[in-house]
């Protein structure tokens, strides 16, 4: 377990991150909040698109068909009921 040092310690490192970041992306033009809220934005529009969710639909689907195909094969129906 940490003890209040160690916390203390981590705190101020974070803390003197935080101060070098600001000023580091003013001296860029921009502040530190704008820099992370675009780089949120941005893999949020990489990563959460409705483009992901339709190929999930559609491995989900492949596989069900797959597995249906498997099991008519495996059972011998040759699909003509």
């Amino acid at each position: 377990m940490h003890n209040m040092g160690q916390i203390y310690m981590h705190f101020n490192s974070l803390g003197e991150y935080l101060a070098q970041a600001t000023e580091f992306h003013a001296s860029k033009g921009e502040s530190f909040h704008s820099y992370v809220d675009r780089k949120v934005k941005a893999k949020a529009r990489k990563f959460n698109t409705i483009h992901n969710q339709k190929n999930m639909v559609d491995a989900a689907r492949r596989l069900a068909e797959e597995a249906e195909a498997y099991r008519r094969e495996k059972d011998g129906d040759d699909g003509d009921t």
